[in-house]
């Protein structure tokens, strides 16, 4: 949040310092500043910052709680489609066609064996994704 810029005395250099902060609160020297200017500016600010902190809470609470609907939604596609496939497989052995019954069963179980492991090596890579990034970070460091 401090922002400083210094002129050597030979004229010929020059060093910026910046530093900043994502904290939701100012820094100590500043909201010194702000009540010796009126103390109704650091009240004023604290309650924007608890106001905001509560605001945040709320959304992270509701993102959870859309996740948790979304998987589930998912689960019950998931169960409603591997029924329907067994319900026509099964309907179809019963007709007397048991071959066909027997290969839209296998195909429907097959078919939701593969989405379920794809869809575990996409999370797997998704969860491995913040490491790289760390790895790229830490290699800019040096």
């Amino acid at each position: 949040m401090g922002n400083h810029t210094r002129v050597d005395h030979d004229g010929k250099s020059l060093s910026l310092v910046h530093t900043s902060s994502d904290s939701p609160i100012l820094p100590a020297e500043q909201i010194k500043t702000l009540h010796s200017l009126d103390p109704k500016y650091v009240d004023w600010i604290l309650l924007q910052t608890e106001k905001e902190a509560e605001h945040r809470r709320k959304q992270e609470s509701r993102i959870n709680k859309f996740v948790f609907a979304e998987r589930v939604g998912g689960l019950l596609c998931a169960a409603a489609i591997a029924l329907s496939g067994l319900v026509i497989g099964g309907y179809a052995i019963i007709s007397g066609h048991d071959v066909a019954g027997t290969t839209i069963c296998s195909g429907f179980l097959v078919a939701l064996v593969g989405l379920f492991l794809r869809g575990k090596r996409m999370s797997r890579k998704q969860d491995e994704q913040p490491d790289e990034v760390k790895k790229t970070s830490k290699q800019l460091k040096k």
